[in-house]
């Protein structure tokens, strides 16, 4: 069975690099299509309306700016520009209910045509800043923006176009979505939200005709120069060792709420401070498709994952270097690193992570701020809230004991080790093929996608070898 999964995985390999080597770019292919760019008013938007525009598609162009706009659109040259471009303004944080109604708009402006491409250009970034002083309006503004209005987008234009057989998003992402990104910390945690999106969108709608593509560009010269993790159990002080204090947090609780929990913190052992800070909260709702989570889901899940943790870091960090240095250990997922289908949002908020503290590690590790991320496949625990515990006793997937994982946490973050992945097979697979072959990666994630949901949805193994073989079910 595994030579003829190998043998099959090496002639697809030979074909992608065969049709690879013979690709002719054919841009023709464009013509005619309805093609949504947002952020077009400048920049990288500004020159895909003029590219877009001379290959012949119909443009819908969208940016808060309407006045740019339409200098943009007096200026494009092509078989339906500039007379039949349409402007559309777009306010990116705007709430979902606004969205849609945009988004019913932008179907309609070419009666029949509806949205071929929409491409997910405009962006947030502020002012350079290390990862600790970046103010809470930043983290919430740059999110707003770049995540929560892109992902929102993006669901809503998804029904349209399953409607008509299909789709493509090109994600405008930028290298700090893949690399530490010092002076960039949120802005990075942003992009990195994005990849673990975008990857699990694909992944669960290839099949029905949704395409993606991440363009992740360096520099580019334009002229835009309630979750909690505590709990009244047995680990309650009438219970706990002298040397354990318990100190109830809510990560949702906004960084001002969360400045006098790092102020007791700090406190609790004098002389002492805080040398580890591990990050294990986390939220997320039951698995289902990246189109179909709530808005109310979306913001609690970046509430808490994110924004709480992002907040409770840069406030713990000042403490940190003041005692000469200290250590993260942030507990990620597996969803972190690859495509997860039926957990685009959760995934979205643990690329974020990935983002943000390989960033902060890059920007302070000469000041003695050190970082590991842990990135655990399923693991088997008593709660079942979480994406990495199980319902119930008898979960049908292979997973690891909380216990062994706690153990290998400890042993990369005493090690000082970067990142450290923790799960069984077929998990450590797709995450070393997604991490060292991409294209292969992406393609076997792709393949099983749709079909992981839905065996989500029925609560069987959703990290079997089976799924690379079972028959989709076909909906009427």
């Amino acid at each position: 069975m595994l030579t003829l999964l190998f043998s099959s995985l090496a002639l697809l390999l030979l074909g992608l690099l065969l049709k690879f080597a013979v690709a002719d770019g054919d841009l023709t292919l464009i013509s005619k299509e309805v093609v949504w760019i947002t952020g077009a008013n400048r920049g990288i938007g500004e020159a895909l309306a003029k590219q877009f525009a001379s290959l012949g598609a119909k443009l819908i162009l969208s940016a808060r700016n309407d006045a740019e706009l339409f200098r943009i659109k007096s200026e494009l040259k092509g078989k339906y520009a500039p007379e039949h471009v349409k402007v559309l303004r777009l306010d990116l944080p705007s709430s979902e209910e606004r969205l849609k109604k945009v988004v019913e708009q932008a179907v309609s402006l070419f009666p029949g045509d509806g949205v071929d491409y929409l491409i997910h250009n405009a962006a947030y970034e502020g002012l350079y800043s290390n990862a600790v002083d970046a103010s809470e309006e930043n983290l919430e503004t740059t999110f707003g923006v770049n995540v929560f209005g892109t992902i929102s987008l993006t669901k809503l234009v998804t029904p349209h176009m399953l409607k008509r057989g299909g789709g493509h998003f090109v994600v405008i992402s930028n290298v700090a979505g893949k690399v530490p990104s010092p002076g960039q910390a949120m802005y990075a945690a942003s992009k990195h939200a994005l990849q673990g999106y975008f990857h699990s969108l694909r992944s669960e709608f290839y099949q029905k005709g949704i395409k993606v593509t991440v363009v992740c560009p360096g520099p580019i010269e334009t002229s835009n120069g309630t979750g909690t993790s505590t709990s009244e159990d047995e680990n309650s002080p009438e219970y706990a060792p002298e040397d354990v204090k318990v100190l109830p947090l809510d990560l949702a609780s906004g960084e001002e709420g969360l400045k006098g929990v790092v102020e007791q913190a700090v406190s609790l052992f004098p002389g002492a401070g805080v040398d580890y800070l591990v990050h294990n909260a986390a939220y997320e709702r039951p698995k289902s498709n990246a189109v179909d989570a709530s808005e109310e889901n979306l913001k609690t899940t970046f509430e808490v994952n994110v924004f709480g943790t992002i907040s409770l870091t840069k406030l713990v960090t000042p403490h940190m270097l003041k005692q000469g240095g200290g250590h993260f250990v942030v507990i990620s997922s597996a969803a972190g690193k690859v495509p997860s289908p039926g957990q685009a949002i959760y995934a979205a908020s643990k690329h974020a992570l990935q983002g943000y503290f390989h960033t902060l590690r890059s920007e302070f590790f000469r000041k003695g701020i050190k970082v590991t991320v842990v990135c655990p496949g399923p693991i088997e625990t008593s709660n079942g809230t979480g994406t990495s515990t199980s319902e119930d006793k008898k979960s049908p997937e292979k997973r690891v004991s909380s216990e062994r994982c706690a153990e290998l946490t400890i042993i990369a973050a005493s090690h000082n080790l970067k990142e450290a992945w923790i799960s069984y097979q077929p998990v450590l697979l797709v995450m070393y093929l997604v991490q060292y072959m991409p294209f292969l990666g992406f393609w076997l994630m792709d393949k099983v996608g749709g079909k992981r949901v839905e065996v989500a949805e029925k609560k069987g193994n959703t990290y079997s070898w089976n799924l690379l073989f079972q028959k989709k079910t076909k909906t009427n």
